[in-house]
Formats: C-alpha cells, structure tokens, sequence
C-alpha cells in the first residue's frame, strides 16, 4: 500500500506574499475602519501574541508596505480584522480607503519578536495611542482567557477625542476583569462635552500624558514590571524618553 502524505499549506508565509479576500469593512471611527479577511477551510491566522502582518500594495509603479496587528482573537476561525486609521495624505491610505468587500490584498507574516509567558511579570503596563491599541487588545485578550495568568495588565490609551477610542465596546469588556485596569487620556475633549458621551465606568483623565501624569499613574515601576508601547513615532519617542528619565532599563520596555 501506497503512504499518501499531504502537506499542510501554511496559511501566511514570511517570506512570500499571498491573496487574503475582504468580506466586511465597518467604520469604526470617521478616519478609522475594520477590515474583515475570509481564511479557507475554518483555519486560523496562526500569529502568536504581539505579533504584526505585512500588507502591500502596488500602484502608480510604487510598492507600498505597512504593518497592521490584527484585532481579532487569536484563535478565531474562518476570518481575521485588521484595524486600519486613513490618513488625508497617506500613500498606504489612498488605496486602502477605495478597498470594497470583496477585494483581494497581498499579505504575508507573522512578523514581530515579541513574546509573551504567563505570570512572567507581576503587572504589565500598556501605553497606546489611535490604532496603537491593536497590539494591545491582542496582549489583553491573551491574559484574560487564562484562568492561571495572574498579571495585572494596566492600560493607558489615549486619543484626541471620545468617540476616537478604538475598540471601545471590546475595552469595555475587557475591564470587567479583576487584573485589568483602563485609563484613558483625553487630548483635545473637555470634560462638559464627555459628560454626556462616557460610559460607566469609564476612568477618564483630560489633557496630555506627559512626565508628571504618567509617574503618577505608573507609581513606582519593580524589576518585575514591563511596559508595551505602540502608536505614533512622537508618542513612542516621547514614553520612552519619560521611562529612561524615570530610571526603567530598556530590558523593562518593548516598542512595537
């Protein structure tokens, strides 16, 4: 008798670009949308934590590359989301914003030398901004679906306005566990006007986060605490400038 054996076709690849199929898109802010990707035959992405795709698109002779953390779990079957911010004079954003469902994009990966261990770290701090919170929902999610995971994971997401908070309905669940705390940052709202759009539970500090808010919200980083950083090149220059100032060694802290 014959062996017949079948290779499995890994979903992405690192090193070569394949076709992934759009079956949604949903606004998710006035510049900001998720796009939902069909996966064959009820498989998985196969990312671990933290980590990132590429997409690419070719237009104008032009190769164009960006890095997108996929939003949805993990270990969900028959699709992914990629949470993607357009951006007025963006040459990524130009062809991503004339995507309609159906469409096919270029992707390949995983990508990204984060690693994740439970109960590595006593507390994680997460500090994100806009679509920067896409690796840490991933981060969260991880956490909070292991009974045996005792981090304590705390959140501080900032954005210009309310209704800019990404993922929020996803947020809002996530804070209903014990270990994970959220604060978010306001830039450019006023507490009048967020009076009357906040939710519940909603812990919400207005102004920038800046040296003095963030040792105060950070207290007293031990060895066994860590902090992840993701959002805009300013933002991630400007914490980690405040986290080298405030003693935290560079074996403390990850940027995205």
């Amino acid at each position: 008798m014959t062996m017949i054996i079948v290779t499995q076709i890994p979903t992405l690849s690192e090193c070569e670009y394949r076709y992934f199929s759009i079956s949604s898109i949903k606004q998710e802010s006035c510049d900001t949308y998720v796009l939902r990707f069909q996966l064959p035959d009820g498989k998985c992405l196969g990312l671990h934590t933290g980590q990132h795709i590429i997409m690419r698109v070719i237009g104008d002779g032009r190769v164009i590359t960006r890095q997108y953390t996929p939003v949805s779990p993990l270990h969900a079957l028959g699709y992914f989301d990629l949470l993607i911010k357009i951006y007025p004079d963006g040459r990524m954003s130009r062809h991503v914003k004339a995507l309609k469902t159906g469409d096919k994009v270029e992707l390949r990966g995983p990508c990204g030398r984060f690693s994740y261990s439970p109960n590595k770290w006593q507390r994680l701090v997460l500090l994100a901004a806009g679509t920067g919170i896409a690796p840490m929902i991933q981060v969260i999610r991880q956490v909070i679906i292991n009974e045996r995971d005792d981090t304590r994971l705390l959140l501080v997401y900032t954005c210009k306005r309310y209704e800019d908070l990404l993922l929020k309905s996803q947020l809002e669940e996530c804070s209903a566990y014990w270990n994970v705390t959220i604060l978010y940052i306001l830039t450019q709202d006023s507490p009048e006007r967020v009076r009357s759009l906040k939710r519940y539970g909603d812990n919400i500090h207005h102004g920038r986060l800046d040296y003095h808010l963030l040792s105060q919200v950070l207290g007293n980083i031990s060895p066994d605490n860590y902090v992840l950083i993701c959002g805009t090149t300013s933002f991630e220059k400007d914490m980690i400038s405040y986290l080298v100032d405030s003693g935290i060694s560079s074996h403390n802290y990850h940027k995205f």
